[in-house]
């Protein structure tokens, strides 16, 4: 009778494990389906509203071109950087400012040997596109070969435009800056952050030679009239479509970061996994962290869709709750911080850029002066963070411009003092 009993009570309790055990695996289903369907729908917003959710549909983002209109294999054929970059601010630094004979030769013997290069840059930009055709495939570990060599092609075509100003030769000084903005259009074709702001680079090595020989050679106006013209084309930055890859590279980061593989091929090493790393599988679901990372990256995303100096609020809040996502996977929170090197500020790259562009702005308005006052007001032209006039003076020799920003003023000395300094040292 007891043995009966306690084969009874066994039963009963195997039995209750039994649908305790069914019960569990038929709710984890249920809440995996469900945690699938809250991050299917998250993204199906993100594409909804224009923010790719795969390598893939980032990459139809770029226009293609035909290889006929392409420049992008020219600027592959570049050398190596022959010239360097301090090497180029001389020569062109004693073009501006000596012109002695002497400047004038060896800047002729440099540009020499660099014909090859710029025969085939004379002959990229007069193709309407660009297109490096990179594989997207590798996410995040894509790279741009090409934008040190286009950085360095800039300062060549910049140079040999700095001899036709010695030359007294203002057009074809101006047709080849003219090719230096064509540069930094095809390198910002795609789109992309990086090559964005190489554009961007490229355009003021550009702005910086007009402005300096508008303001040397005061004498001749089409440097002015063509200084003018530039900065109406000033390119602006567009946040939402230069961030249009981070919930792609988000997505890579937070997979990565959990294998050996992944890791290795974000460079990290074992000591390099976060202590907490075996703890937050137990203690967060990681399924639905992906969908609270997908919701702030779309958040963040569209924070940048807003002006300047209402986008504040809506940034932060995206990127604590990216954080605290994240806490699901602190190895991948970990390398994200070190990556973006977040430090809270709110990005405002637009801002100063623009602040960039107005101080040419204010040289601009001064140079148009009939007499070049010692100081002034630009009262036009204000700072787009506090609306304050930019100031500008002049010394005899430099111009300088200020705009009031609230980290650090932004300012503008035309001729630079790099420019000056070769000057004096080279001056007996």
């Amino acid at each position: 009778m007891n043995r009966k009993w306690l084969f009874g009570c066994l039963g009963v309790f195997a039995g209750l494990i039994a649908i305790t055990a069914t019960w569990k695996i038929v709710a984890d289903n249920r809440e995996a389906a469900r945690d699938r369907a809250a991050l299917t729908a998250e993204l199906k917003l993100s594409r909804d509203e224009g923010l790719p959710t795969t390598w893939k549909e980032f990459a139809a983002t770029i226009q293609a071109v035909s290889p006929s209109e392409n420049a992008a294999p020219y600027y592959k054929r570049i050398g190596k950087e022959d010239l360097k970059s301090a090497t180029c601010y001389k020569l062109q630094g004693d073009l501006i400012l000596r012109e002695s004979p002497e400047h004038i030769a060896a800047v002729l013997v440099a540009l020499r040997k660099e014909k090859a290069d710029l025969d085939l840059l004379d002959t990229a930009v007069e193709l309407p596109w660009c297109w490096f055709n990179r594989d997207w495939s590798k996410g995040g570990g894509v790279l741009y070969p090409e934008a040190a060599k286009m950085k360095y092609a800039a300062r060549l075509l910049a140079l040999r435009a700095s001899l036709a100003v010695a030359k007294r030769n203002p057009d074809l000084a101006i047709r080849d800056i003219r090719k230096v903005f064509r540069l930094g259009d095809h390198e910002g074709d795609e789109g992309t952050l990086l090559p964005s702001l190489v554009r961007l680079s490229i355009y003021a090595t550009g702005i910086q030679q007009l402005a300096t020989w508008s303001a040397v050679h005061r004498d001749e106006p089409k440097y002015l009239h063509a200084f003018s013209s530039a900065l109406r084309i000033w390119p602006k930055l567009n946040l939402q479509n230069l961030h249009r890859d981070e919930l792609c590279l988000m997505q890579d980061i937070v997979e990565m970061s959990i294998t050996p593989k992944g890791r290795a091929e974000l460079g990290l090493k074992e000591e390099d996994i976060s202590p907490i790393e075996g703890m937050a599988t137990f203690l967060l679901s990681r399924p639905k962290a992906k969908v609270k990372i997908a919701k702030a990256e779309r958040e963040l995303w569209e924070s940048y869709g807003l002006p300047p100096l209402k986008r504040k609020k809506k940034m932060e809040q995206a990127k604590l709750d990216l954080f605290v996502a994240l806490a699901a996977y602190p190895t991948a929170s970990t390398y994200y911080s070190q990556m973006v090197q977040d430090d809270g500020k709110v990005d405002l790259s637009d801002l100063n850029f623009e602040s960039r562009r107005l101080t040419y702005v204010a040289l601009e308005h001064v140079l148009a002066m009939r007499t070049i006052p010692k100081s002034a007001q630009a009262t036009g032209v204000l700072s787009p963070f506090d609306g304050k006039s930019a100031t500008c003076t002049f010394d005899g020799r430099q111009f300088t411009i200020a705009l009031s920003a609230p980290d650090k003023d932004t300012i503008l000395r035309i001729p630079s003092d790099g420019e000056l300094n070769i000057v004096r040292k080279t001056t007996p």
